[in-house]
């Protein structure tokens, strides 16, 4: 899977077909703008010091973008597991410490790392290999 910032994960509606979901995930990114963000530094979860994540300025669009997603599919972020929505982009993850602190070395000179928000992307899980299943546009009726 490509480097991301997961919105919602696992986001499994239940009993609504595939079809009328990408229909209303549509209709509900449509009233979302695309927007900039940079990631100017990295950091680690106070309980999981194995997650390296770059951290997304501004992160007010991520969060207000899950807490929709959350709101009208009735699917708590990160599937509840924790209190706070914490929009990141995972880098590394590993017991190994060293090698944390030494990925985090070499990637922190790389930023800060600008990018666009245009679209979201639904992703199955099939046979093991996470695969793409849709893209969809943040606030046009288009796929970006």
């Amino acid at each position: 899977m490509p480097a991301h910032i997961t919105l919602l994960y696992p986001f499994t509606p239940q009993g609504r077909p595939p079809a009328e979901t990408a229909e209303e995930l549509r209709d509900l990114l449509r009233g979302f703008p695309a927007f900039e963000y940079a990631i100017r530094r990295l950091a680690r979860f106070a309980g999981s010091p194995q997650v390296l994540y770059g951290v997304p300025e501004p992160d007010q669009p991520f969060i207000a973008l899950i807490q929709a997603l959350s709101r009208r599919f009735g699917v708590l972020p990160y599937g509840g597991e924790h209190a706070d929505v914490v929009p990141h982009l995972t880098v590394a993850t590993s017991g190994d410490a060293a090698l944390i602190a030494s990925i985090e070395s070499e990637v922190t000179p790389a930023l800060p790392i600008r990018a666009s928000a245009d679209h979201a992307e639904v992703w199955n899980l099939i046979a093991g290999r996470w695969r793409p299943f849709d893209r969809m546009a943040l606030g046009s009726d288009t796929a970006a």
